[in-house]
């Protein structure tokens, strides 16, 4: 399977594994934009069941402005991805949404008071586009990544950049620091938080929150007085059955020990 025209001509794609979806063939997909002919270039094209991404991405080789990729199989997904990552095609619009409302409301939230912001890779437009915007606002605020600490984790939704299919829009030089997470830290955060905070966060979030304490922590035992910000990035909702809730780990009481003496202050 190729690319039929354009930028990205006779590039090979790959197909999503299994049986669940069935690419559109070459010559269809020249049939098709054949009668859409000029209305392609500078488009915003959606490209439903997109299995592959072929068509979204023919659209993208053709000039489109912009496509959207609709599909639910987690195969195809992975395939579209890992196509888009080939051909270095990125969606600049997801850091440019950060660089242009998270940032600005992290500055006014904090009166510009913030001296650390910690975020974690997934697509990394979080991260990429408030640290971008933040610089600008003031250098001296430190940026500090974080992501799972092996390929194989429970912190979904982020990569483990080292292994994965690394984003186009990921520049590991724009982070002063990068934290890698250990996901049993993650699960006792997440209990803790529900337990005495009443704030039912998703594993991810807590890996966020874990990674702010550590910052946190660090600053403490320099001397130096901090405003940290931080995203929570998930919900409980979709952890509730899952069995970290109930069983104990190391994590835990290494949590405990740390937070409970200055919950009693």
């Amino acid at each position: 399977m190729r690319i039929i025209a354009g930028q990205f001509r006779s590039r090979i794609l790959q197909a999503p594994k299994g049986t669940a979806t069935r690419p559109t063939s070459d010559r269809l997909r020249e049939t098709l934009f054949n009668v859409l002919g000029t209305r392609v270039e500078g488009s915003r094209f959606v490209d439903l069941y997109a299995g592959s991404g072929a068509v979204g991405i023919e659209a993208i080789s053709r000039g489109a402005e912009f496509v959207w990729f609709a599909e639910k199989e987690k195969t195809a997904v992975t395939a579209i991805r890992a196509n888009l990552a080939a051909l270095k095609i990125g969606n600049d619009n997801n850091w440019l949404a950060h660089y242009h409302g998270t940032a600005n409301e992290i500055w006014q939230q904090t009166e510009g008071a913030v001296t650390h912001f910690v975020a974690a890779l997934g697509t990394s437009g979080t991260f990429m586009g408030t640290t971008r915007r933040l610089r600008e606002l003031n250098p001296k605020i430190r940026c500090i990544s974080m992501q799972p600490d092996s390929p194989f984790n429970g912190l979904e939704g982020l990569k483990h950049m080292a292994t994965a299919i690394v984003p186009p829009i990921y520049d590991p030089t724009l982070a002063d620091a990068n934290i890698d997470m250990a996901t049993e830290r993650a699960y006792a955060m997440a209990k803790w938080l529900g337990r005495n905070q009443g704030l039912l966060i998703g594993v991810s979030a807590a890996a966020s929150v874990t990674a702010a304490l550590q910052v946190a922590e660090a600053e403490a035992a320099a001397g130096r007085e901090a405003v940290i910000v931080t995203i929570l990035c998930d919900s409980a909702d979709k952890y509730l059955s899952e069995r970290f809730w109930s069983d104990p780990i190391a994590a835990d009481l290494e949590l405990t020990a740390k937070l409970i003496p200055r919950a009693a202050h």
